[in-house]
């Protein structure tokens, strides 16, 4: 940090590296990086490697979206509940690069890559051709996955022919009494395996090539290999560019 980096620094302490940065609060290490809270905006939260402590490097920052704001004391956790109920933003990281920063529930509802997805929560995944563009203000398009198609919203700057990964939540995937009552993105499957957590059932339900991850209220009881209609509201499935 600013400061003398050639006078001495304390008693049975050793300098072993210097660099330049705006002042700091509190530090973290962690996983061979150094996480640095700033005390002033602009400035916000630097991550640096330290994998070679002699050779310190910034490698991403996070910037204040204010200038009331600071972020002097930082936090980092690989909890999930913690991470989405203590923090007004979370910055997703995949070795040392961020790859989404954003308000809790952004991250959890609208991931911009599967990583993010798969770190956030459970998830179910379709890979897949686009096969129509979004269409109106909610954006849905269509997707032809090995299970059939699947009408979804596409991310900005998808067209027919690229590869796409649909995501949906297990939470956001819904019974109904068969094919025949109407419905978008309805798909048959059979009940592989089912686990009781309390305030919910979890199931896996297999489709033609896609294992689902269905969770349910606890009051619904299926039946290992049972058959059943599932359907996955197009507005809550999510294409991320592959």
């Amino acid at each position: 940090m600013n400061g003398d980096a050639t006078g001495p620094v304390a008693k049975n302490v050793r300098r072993i590296a210097h660099m330049d940065i705006p002042g700091g609060g509190q530090i973290v290490a962690a996983g061979g990086y150094a996480y640095i809270g700033h005390m002033a905006p602009p400035h916000g939260t630097s991550i640096l490697d330290v994998s070679d402590p002699q050779h310190p490097r910034v490698i991403a920052s996070i910037a204040l979206h204010d200038d009331r704001s600071h972020s002097h004391k930082v936090r980092v956790t690989g909890d999930l509940m913690e991470a989405l109920t203590m923090s007004d933003l979370v910055a997703v990281m995949d070795r040392g690069r961020i790859v989404q920063e954003a308000p809790p529930a952004e991250i959890y509802r609208a991931p911009k890559e599967k990583f993010v997805a798969n770190f956030i929560g459970l998830a179910n995944f379709f890979e897949g051709e686009v096969k129509q563009t979004a269409a109106g203000d909610a954006g849905i398009g269509a997707v032809e996955t090995t299970d059939g198609m699947l009408n979804c919203v596409l991310p900005d700057g998808v067209g027919i022919g690229d590869r796409v990964v649909v995501v949906v939540r297990p939470e956001d995937l819904h019974l109904r009494a068969d094919a025949a009552g109407g419905g978008e993105n309805l798909f048959e499957g059979e009940v592989k395996a089912a686990l009781f957590t309390g305030a919910s059932m979890e199931y896996q339900i297999a489709l033609k090539e896609v294992v689902l991850r269905v969770k349910l209220h606890s009051d619904t009881p299926l039946g290992k290999g049972e058959r059943v209609c599932l359907e996955l509201p197009a507005g809550s499935c999510r294409a991320l560019s592959s």
